[in-house]
């Protein structure tokens, strides 16, 4: 069990240096990823996974299984799974079997469009290796691609996948890959594919996922950059954030603080924002809630705002004043695959009424912490804007109509575009006119501030 002490001395010093680390058995159906800006790897504690490099997912169901001996069936490495390691910037799960240990680590990088599986093989004999998955080469729903395929290049075990427009060229590789179980290059095989590789002796084995093999063979050159970069990150981070020394509460609010920035998502055709959470897509083309909401962005910059990240939270309210709608109104739901197509013909866009006083009141929290006067001098149309389409949406009594505005606590169900008026929409109109007024008396803008105040106290 040599390797495997090496292997939880290793992340204990990591764990110093990039923040907290959760350590436990195994649990299949349990979550864990390794999230970067424009890849992940979002999967379960028994190793199965699928890639992302965002907005296009390559692989479901990627899992590894290996040969033992002169057995003719693989075993597979999800039933030798027995402990995982989790940080901010990477997951490690390690497999315990008589003839070997192999601890594998997630990590994708927080800039580059890579992510990899580092294979840490400590063997007494020679090990045969397979890979399987399911290709997707899709990007998020619900935009699609058409003409897919897949080309493989034996000598360097890089396979390529591609799209009818060859916008998008993502590859699967590693420099252990040796065999592939079919190459049909007209097409994409709607089944599993398996690819095989060779292990003598102990040592490390990447798997990497980029957008392109450019980056593939950039990264390839140094694939435990890409687990460096991610710690370096993080620490970066956790290091210039306000900080929390009461034991009782510092390990989950060093979670929390590591949760909202692995929520950051960014790609060439729409841009850095942050979504509200990540889960396995399975089947599906949208991992959990991986698209970029109004509403959700905005309670995190709330909670960035408190602990220090004012750029962080800055740059999440430019995503949304980026996307305001010509009338004022801010966005309530993007998908990372908007920049595919019409996505303003779709109703997801600007669904919810709450979004723009909701915007009002944590702009003001933005600029009452940080003093940022030439944001409030860049920003002043689109906020006004914003105010504008505020009153738009009142009934004559004063108050805001959700017929008029769209959903704010009721979104789905039976009652679903039935309710007239919710509590929850009155509550973010009032904070919304106080962030108003004080914006527009910080602004000078004397009249507008005392519009908001007069209807306050109406």
């Amino acid at each position: 069990m040599r390797f495997r002490y090496s292997v939880l001395l290793f992340l204990a010093f990591c764990a110093s240096a990039a923040g907290p680390v959760i350590e436990k058995p195994a649990q299949p159906g349990k979550y864990i990823a390794a999230n970067g800006r424009r890849a992940a790897l979002l999967g379960f504690e028994d190793g199965r996974l699928e890639a992302w490099v965002f907005p296009v997912k390559l692989v479901r169901d990627f899992r590894l299984s290996v040969y033992v001996d002169q057995a003719l069936d693989p075993l597979p490495l999800s039933e030798l799974a027995e402990t995982v390691l989790v940080q901010p910037h990477a997951a490690a799960i390690v497999h315990v079997h008589p003839a070997f240990t192999l601890h594998q680590t997630w990590a994708a990088s927080p800039e580059r469009p890579v992510a990899v599986v580092l294979l840490e093989i400590d063997t007494s004999r020679p090990l045969r290796f397979r890979a399987a998955f399911t290709p997707e080469m899709q990007p998020m729903w619900p935009a699609s691609f058409g003409g897919t395929s897949t080309s493989w290049d034996a000598k360097s075990g890089v396979l390529t996948f591609t799209e009818g427009q060859r916008r998008f060229r993502p590859v699967l590789g590693s420099p252990a890959f040796r065999r592939i179980s079919e190459q049909i290059g007209h097409q994409l095989p709607d089944r599993t594919i398996s690819i095989e590789f060779d292990v003598e002796s102990s040592g490390t084995v990447p798997v990497l996922f980029a957008a392109s093999r450019k980056d593939y063979d950039e990264a390839v050159q140094a694939p435990q950059l890409i687990l460096q970069e991610a710690e370096r990150h993080f620490h970066s981070f956790l290091g210039r954030t306000a900080q929390l020394d009461w034991p009782p509460f510092t390990e989950a609010y060093d979670w929390s603080r590591a949760a909202i920035e692995r929520g950051w998502a960014c790609n060439e055709g729409v841009g850095c924002g942050l979504v509200a959470g990540w889960a396995p897509s399975g089947a599906s083309q949208r991992p959990g809630f991986g698209w970029y909401f109004g509403g959700d962005a905005m309670m995190s910059a709330w909670a960035m705002l408190d602990y220090g990240d004012f750029e962080g939270a800055k740059a999440a309210l430019d995503f949304l004043l980026d996307r305001q709608r010509a009338d004022g109104k801010i966005m309530h739901e993007w998908t990372q695959s908007a920049a595919l197509l019409d996505w303003p013909s779709y109703p997801y866009g600007f669904y919810h009424a709450d979004t723009t006083p909701l915007f009002l009141y944590t702009a003001e929290l933005y600029l009452r912490q940080t003093g940022d006067r030439q944001w409030l001098e860049q920003k002043w149309p689109q906020l006004e804007r914003a105010f504008r389409f505020t009153l738009s949406m009142r009934d004559p009594d004063g108050l805001l109509s959700n017929l008029k505005g769209g959903a704010a606590a009721v979104e789905t169900g039976a009652l679903s575009g039935k309710v007239a008026r919710d509590i929850y929409l009155q509550g973010v109109w009032l904070v919304g006119l106080r962030g108003w007024s004080r914006i527009a008396r910080w602004k000078g803008a004397e009249a507008e501030a005392r519009e908001a105040e007069s209807l306050l106290e109406t």
